[in-house]
């Protein structure tokens, strides 16, 4: 087509694009390595195709604290992609850990930085969670397991008693008690001792333990009655439990001398105790032992006594009084512990209020106050004695002396048996230790008209979190309030009506600058969540009222079992063994105890690794199962899974898992019946493939034979899938000329491992035909040209003992000119030829004669032809 410059013409065209559809693939790497292979040490692929797992562990974190992991992720794609992080659910509450991802965004070929970190919130816990990391077409997907420990603190005494020993009225006895930190994060202590009413002081009531520290307390001891003093008192520590510390004391007047009080004491009322003997008096153990009614050792120490186990926290809150369990039945009992006078206007006025003590033992008792008529506190009257059984009532008195005040105070009152007092009557030397009671006393004389302090204050957590228990156990958790004013606060929780929960203290005094550790209980009476708020009111104003709130769980063993609890073996061979990973969730939030159990007949077809054990919270943990079936036929088999808790009532659950398995006989086929492997040079090696099959629905462990050296196989003991093809590599090496057939025959194992046994007899697999030759190579054909052309072909036959040369060549070479060796070893070995080329005068024309030469083998044969040369004839060629 011809245009003009004024023309215009419209050309289409079209054209069809080719793409290539593809999925992101993301993987995971160390910070700072970029190299797929080198993994995170605790990555794992799991069998049957399963996601890849990624374990981040966490070792030993303090409570509150917060410990950070980092790994890379890498899009090793040629396309683009987005990151999605999914939390798989989980019955950890509250979560404990949390993801920090820059950028969500990756092109090919990108890294980004994944930080995981990981804040614990309950002592003595392990945590587990799972989340999903997959890219947003779907194509990877990694399942990255996070695991932490959340260790408590470690606060000890270097020594557990202190001993006074005796000393006169008024007079002061100190001893030092060092408390040490042995763990990485600080400790808050407080003892629970009141130093301005008790016999016992100590310098610093309440503290701070920097980590990896320690510290000397200065402990006195001042008494003002002649009588023994024993106090086993609380150093309440939060995040941790209390821990205790035993006073002893004795006390003289120039009137009254008692025995001095002495730690084996202890031990020998601790051993009565034990028997259920306490209850008696020294007095009484003394007649019953001579009426034989009490057997005593040597040392007067019962026998047969008891190891009664328990633990700090339980001995802080059973007695009797802020819980209703004990350990053992009180001696001397007081009908409240705590007394909140309330607001007093007028200061010339007496408040009183009556408790009343009683006696649980056999014999009379004495009941001694601390303190004097001159403390804002005071019991009246300061001593009394209560016979056995009896009760006893006594007023206690708050006198203030100044307008605008919080007041309070722990008073003591000391119980022993009146016996004591003539303690030289008796046997031995029988020495009860008093009982120590506290009393509690809280009020203020703020008019109704003035406005109370304004309390500053610093609460550890205003939601506390228990560690879930099992039914029947309790659980017990800490809080920490801080006085950061100038002015004392008065505290004031409410209590829980049903019992579940308990705190102590629940009333008292914190002074200026000070701080108070309260414990916390929870008892659950029925499974599920447990919530309370407690109020609590400062400073006696309802306007000054914060809220805590508490939460525990309390739980039944459970499990989710993979596959919707059925367990499935894939079809095996007789004899032999399939596994099969099956996966147990432990869904409660407590640690379970597991076993499973099945009976004899099915225990001789199933066998799981392991067997027993313990699964944690929210832990998925993979269980080996082995099927080895005796019979061709399918069988159902009922194993039961028997989870039960660690603690608490023990209670159990069971899990009913069907498991289905195939019996079958497996056999395996070469694709040819017969290998050939013709014109193989003898001496020589040659590598020959062998397809085998599994028609089979059963894996298949195998080992071959060959019944001649002539065929060697390479790793002789494989398996072969079901339904799969799998090459063989067979290498050939004959000696000798001639055919040979070599049958290939296989064995079934029982596995593919060292331990394997044999099943059944060999069979046939196929046979292996070999045929050997050696190179030959003949002289055909001999002429001449130039001075020689005279002399006709049978001349030049015999002149170059050409029949000879045909003679030598048809006889087989030896082994060792076959391998590989070089050429001029080879000719070595062999005979040599001597050829005439008969006599020309000097300087005639040159003589030319070509030789033909032929291979009448079945193979291709390299050769080379040497001439010894001679000083006086010059050969131009050689071939």
């Amino acid at each position: 087509m011809l245009l003009t410059c004024t023309q215009h013409v419209m050309i289409k065209v079209s054209s069809n694009s080719l793409s290539v559809g593809k999925f992101a693939h993301l993987v995971v790497l160390p910070t700072g390595v970029e190299s797929a292979a080198e993994r995170l040490v605790n990555s794992s692929q799991r069998e049957g195709g399963r996601d890849e797992e990624i374990v981040v562990q966490f070792q030993d974190v303090a409570v509150g604290k917060t410990a950070e992991k980092k790994f890379k992720i890498k899009n090793t794609s040629a396309v683009k992609t987005e990151i999605q992080l999914v939390r798989q659910n989980s019955s950890v509450t509250p979560e404990v850990f949390t993801f920090v991802l820059n950028n969500k965004n990756l092109q090919p070929d990108d890294l980004v930085t994944l930080s995981v970190k990981f804040t614990p919130m309950i002592i003595n816990e392990v945590c587990i969670e799972y989340f999903h990391l997959h890219d947003r077409s779907g194509g990877s997907k990694t399942t990255i397991k996070c695991v932490g420990t959340c260790k408590g603190l470690c606060v000890s005494f270097a020594s557990d008693t202190i001993q006074f020993g005796q000393l006169s009225c008024g007079k002061t006895s100190t001893k030092s008690l060092e408390i040490i930190n042995s763990s990485d994060c600080e400790a808050h202590y407080q003892f629970a001792l009141d130093s301005s009413e008790s016999v016992f002081k100590i310098d610093q009531r309440c503290g701070t333990l920097q980590p990896r520290s320690s510290k000397k307390l200065i402990c006195s001891f001042q008494a003002t009655q002649p009588i023994n003093y024993y106090k086993k008192l609380a150093c309440v520590i939060h995040n941790q439990e209390p821990l205790f510390v035993t006073l002893l004391g004795t006390c003289h007047s120039d009137a009254v001398k008692p025995a001095i009080l002495e730690a084996r004491h202890v031990d020998w009322y601790n051993s009565l105790t034990y028997r259920g003997l306490s209850g008696y008096s020294p007095e009484q153990i003394d007649a019953m032992e001579k009426e034989g009614n009490v057997c005593l050792d040597g040392d007067g120490i019962p026998t047969r006594q008891e190891d009664h186990q328990h633990t700090a926290m339980e001995e802080y809150f059973h007695d009797g009084y802020y819980s209703h369990l004990a350990f053992a039945v009180p001696h001397v009992s007081m009908n409240v512990r705590d007394i909140d006078f309330g607001r007093r206007i007028q200061l010339d006025s007496i408040m009183q209020k009556s408790i009343t003590l009683t006696n649980h033992t056999k014999d009379k008792i004495t009941c001694v106050w601390m303190g004097d008529t001159s403390h804002v506190f005071h019991v009246t009257p300061n001593s009394c004695d209560i016979p056995p059984l009896k009760s006893t009532s006594f007023r206690v008195t708050f006198k203030p002396t100044a307008p605008d005040q919080f007041y309070g105070a722990e008073l003591e009152c000391y119980a022993f048996y009146k016996c004591l007092t003539e303690y030289w009557q008796l046997e031995r030397e029988y020495i009860s230790p008093p009982w120590c009671l506290p009393l509690g006393t809280t009020g203020h004389t703020f008019s109704q008209q003035s406005e109370t302090f304004l309390p500053k204050l610093e609460l550890s957590s205003q939601k506390l979190q228990f560690p879930a228990v099992s039914l029947g156990e309790s659980s017990f958790t800490s809080l920490l309030l801080r006085n950061t004013g100038a002015t004392p606060i008065q505290y004031d929780f409410s209590n829980d009506n049903s019992g579940v929960f308990l705190m102590k203290p629940y009333r008292g005094i914190v002074e200026e600058g000070q701080q108070q550790v309260f414990l916390l209980h929870m008892s659950p009476t029925k499974a599920g969540r447990c919530e309370k708020v407690l109020q609590l009111r400062l400073n006696d104003d309802d306007r000054n009222t914060q809220k805590v709130v508490l939460v525990g769980y309390a739980e039944e063993a459970a499990v989710k079992l993979d596959n919707d609890g059925f367990l499935f073996f894939r079809p095996t061979c007789l004899n032999t063994f399939s596994t099969q990973q099956y996966g147990v969730r432990n869904t409660c939030r407590v640690p379970l105890r597991f076993e499973w159990m099945m009976s004899s007949d099915d225990a001789k077809l199933l066998t799981v690794s392991p067997q027993s054990g313990t699964i944690a919270p929210n832990e998925h943990q993979m269980h080996k199962w082995s099927f080895k079936p005796k019979e061709e036929s399918r069988t159902l088999m009922k194993p039961v899974l028997v989870v039960t808790t660690t603690r608490g009532r023990l209670l159990s659950k069971s899990y009913l898992v069907p498991a289905e398995g195939k019996g079958t006989l497996g056999s395996l086929r070469a694709a040819e019946s017969s290998v050939d492997c013709h014109n193989i040079l003898a001496g020589c090696m040659e590598t020959k493939n062998i397809d085998v099959f599994n028609d089979s629905d059963c894996d298949l462990h195998y080992e071959l034979h060959v019944d001649s050296d002539k065929v060697l196989l390479q790793k002789c003991r494989k398996i072969l899938r079901a339904r799969t093809i799998q090459t063989i590599e067979a290498t050939v090496q004959p000696t000798t000329c001639g055919t040979f057939t070599v049958a290939i025959s296989y064995q079934l194992l029982s596995s593919a491992d060292d331990t394997a046994v044999y099943i059944g007899e060999k069979r046939h697999l196929c046979y292996v035909v070999v045929s050997a030759v050696f190179p030959t190579l003949v002289a055909t054909d001999v002429s001449c040209h130039g001075s020689a052309s005279g002399r006709n072909k049978m001349q030049l036959w015999n002149l170059l003992n050409l029949s000879r040369f045909n003679s030598l060549m048809m006889k087989p070479l030896p082994l060792s000119s076959t391998s590989q060796k070089t050429t001029e070893s080879m000719m070595a070995s062999r005979p040599q030829v001597d050829m005439s080329f008969g006599a020309a005068p000097v300087g005639s024309e040159d003589c030319i004669i070509n030789l033909t030469i032929a291979n009448t083998g079945t193979i291709s044969t390299n050769w080379y032809l040497k001439v010894e040369i001679d000083a006086c004839v010059a050969i131009h060629h050689n071939c």
